[in-house]
């Protein structure tokens, strides 16, 4: 997380926590708000929406072996997009039928 305003991140924090106690998640509050900011933010933003009653879905998108960046197989990005859910605690009954994950090759 990289706000710097004290009125921002305790808007950020509360929102995360909602999340969090919605999906039931065990994860420490340290794992949302640090390494897996970004993809708690963004489960968390999807299930906002879906609380106002916006049929919103979560699809985070990989790409194996990407050259532009860090060439990485299936099995690995797979692997540590669970260990990301795992440290997060989100039961993954939490997060069926609106969260995903797909694995797709890169461009050559």
């Amino acid at each position: 997380m990289s706000a710097v305003s004290a009125r921002s991140i305790a808007t950020i924090d509360a929102a995360l926590d909602q999340a969090r106690t919605t999906l039931g998640a065990t994860g420490a509050p340290a794992a949302w708000t640090g390494r897996y900011y970004q993809l708690a933010n963004r489960i968390a933003w999807t299930l906002w929406l879906r609380d106002h009653h916006v049929d919103a879905v979560f699809a985070h998108v990989l790409f194996e072996q990407d050259n532009s960046h860090q060439p990485t197989t299936a099995h690995e990005l797979t692997a540590a997009i669970e260990a990301a859910h795992d440290e997060l605690g989100i039961p993954p009954e939490a997060v069926a039928g609106w969260a995903t994950t797909v694995v797709l090759p890169a461009s050559p």
